[in-house]
């Protein structure tokens, strides 16, 4: 927070580029007309971020609309994928649960 006379403020309520100039990475203060394109190309920015998002949005739906499809066909159909996957899943524990058979060979570095 910044302190000042009559208050305090919110640093986050400070315009951009003023917290720039008084950061130093701004050489110059903001002028009225460079606070108002810096607002202009925010607000055009939020429209194109809001056109992005809607797009975004869109193209999940229609792809899990067409996943609900192939999912819906899938199941129809003989081949029981799941009972495949947990079939590898138990080898692979059954290897992993072997105990004491494993014993790995020595090893001696060169010298």
């Amino acid at each position: 927070m910044i302190e000042c006379v009559g208050g305090v403020y919110d640093k986050d309520k400070i315009h951009k580029l003023w917290s720039m100039w008084l950061n130093h990475t701004r050489d110059d203060p903001p002028t009225e007309e460079d606070l108002e394109d810096y607002d202009r190309q925010m607000e055009m920015l939020a429209v194109r971020v809001k056109k992005v998002e809607e797009e975004d949005a869109r193209k999940r739906l229609e792809e899990r609309m067409e996943r609900g499809f192939q999912e819906d066909s899938s199941k129809a159909s003989s081949v029981n994928v799941s009972g495949m996957f947990e079939a590898m899943n138990t080898d692979q524990d059954q290897q992993k649960s072997s105990g004491g058979k494993f014993k790995p060979d020595g090893w001696t570095p060169d010298k």
